[in-house]
């Protein structure tokens, strides 16, 4: 299992998530998804995949009102919802970019979008979802054009792989 998806399930299971039967409008990640390393890609069942900061397990939030490129996020806004700084030596990968904050520090964005976790949020529950102008970051959001028959067939498959994979991990790794 790559290093990734073990980061990934070992995450899942330390949130309560864990690899289960996927939403029937889920397509499942492959090969070639690629994301900071910031940041898991985790499978949450009915939810399908979502993002979430590494190490940490929090969702991923984008702020609808943010314009492409920039965070209108700061001060009393940014201590609730905290914006996933990316490193300085950080390059884009993929749909993911930098924003620069108006304190001068980078942070990730998703399609444009600057990323931020919820101050109250843990791994096992995600508080921002009824929030007005916030969703949570998910892989449909990155592959939009998967949505076809065969990819959430094939998201299924992955799903059950995936829990029988960890399923033969001994007691101690799970």
């Amino acid at each position: 299992m790559p290093l990734r998806m073990l980061a990934a399930a070992v995450l899942a299971l330390a949130s309560g998530v864990g690899p289960m039967a996927h939403a029937q409008n889920q397509p499942a990640p492959d090969a070639v998804t690629t994301h900071p390393a910031e940041v898991a890609l985790v499978d949450e069942g009915a939810l399908g995949f979502v993002y979430r900061q590494f190490p940490s397990g929090l969702r991923l939030y984008i702020r609808e009102q943010d314009p492409p490129g920039r965070s209108t996020c700061d001060q009393g806004c940014a201590a609730a919802w905290p914006p996933v700084i990316a490193p300085q030596d950080a390059q884009p990968l993929g749909l993911w970019s930098i924003a620069v904050r108006p304190d001068g520090s980078r942070q990730w964005a998703f399609r444009g979008k600057p990323i931020y976790t919820r101050f109250h949020d843990s791994p096992s529950e995600a508080t921002g979802t009824d929030r007005p102008g916030w969703r949570i970051v998910g892989y449909s959001d990155e592959h939009p054009e998967a949505m076809t028959p065969g990819a959430q067939a094939r998201a299924a498959e992955t799903a059950a792989t995936e829990a029988r994979a960890i399923e033969s991990l001994p007691a101690t790794a799970r």
